[in-house]
């Protein structure tokens, strides 16, 4: 069974695309084309990985941090990817449920923990220009007084240099 079709754009079954076996077995939750790989994010370990797209076989880039726990949205946005899941780490370093790496699987700096709620969970995402819209289970995101979100939020993805601000925008 292949789990990803071929990506030539004629939608067959492509029977010479063989993905690795860290992914063969397991629930696949998103999948997104970054130039000639597929970035694979998942709900059991490894939460996320990345293959060639026209082989299936396992990557030479490497990420620079992995999650702690599953994935369940990536998003390329210009020369960065955003992963948003039920993570509260990659790798050392502290990222709650939200994150973005650049398209060659570095982690960058983006500091915009979300908690409260249930699961505390970022479920979906969408992008529109250079604000980020999450929704998922939580009451707060960012740092510090005031950021209470009731599971609807909005982030700038330039404000302060790149880094991330809460919006006013609060439904």
């Amino acid at each position: 069974v292949h789990l990803i079709t071929d990506v030539a754009g004629d939608f067959v079954v492509d029977p010479a695309f063989t993905p690795t076996s860290v992914i063969a077995n397991g629930t696949v939750q998103d999948v997104e084309l970054v130039g000639s790989h597929l970035w694979v994010g998942r709900i059991e370990a490894p939460f996320l990985s990345v293959i060639e797209a026209g082989t299936g076989a396992a990557n030479a880039l490497t990420l620079t941090a992995s999650p702690n726990n599953s994935i369940r949205q990536i998003t390329r946005a210009g020369q960065r990817v955003i992963v948003a899941g039920n993570f509260t780490n990659l790798g050392q370093n502290s990222r709650d449920k939200l994150a973005l790496y650049s398209t060659d699987g570095v982690l960058q700096v983006f500091a915009m923990p979300v908690s409260g709620g249930g699961n505390r969970e970022v479920e979906t995402f969408a992008i529109v220009g250079d604000v980020l819209y999450i929704g998922g289970d939580f009451t707060s995101v960012g740092n510090g007084a005031g950021n209470a979100r009731n599971r609807l939020a909005a982030i700038s993805l330039v404000a302060n240099n790149g880094r991330g601000a809460l919006l006013p925008w609060n439904p």
